[in-house]
């Protein structure tokens, strides 16, 4: 049985995988999806904590940040539906890896 790894590398040891049974377009698109929204929970953690200790210089950081993550994001969606890969760079980027389980 195979099953399937989406992986988005996001920089120097920052990884998110997903496993699916299926390696399809609507399965790269829900990862995607899935990205997109953790990206956002992660900054809007880091922004009510920055609010609360009111540091605007920091925050301001952060939101570069956060967008520029976004814009690498629709960059490379295209490709990783169409073909299972897509890079900005090597150390951002998206791949499907092939796993084989014995059952």
């Amino acid at each position: 049985m195979l099953i399937y790894e989406m992986i988005f590398n996001k920089g120097n040891n920052e990884v998110t995988s997903l496993f699916y049974k299926r390696n399809t377009a609507d399965l790269r698109i829900k990862f995607i999806n899935y990205i997109r929204l953790e990206l956002e929970i992660e900054f809007n953690k880091i922004k009510k904590k920055l609010l609360s200790n009111d540091n605007k210089e920091l925050l301001d950081f952060y939101e570069n940040i956060y967008r520029e993550s976004f814009l690498e994001i629709n960059v490379m969606e295209e490709r990783f539906i169409k073909f299972s890969n897509a890079e900005v760079n090597y150390l951002v980027n998206l791949s499907v890896r092939t796993h084989e389980i014995i059952s």
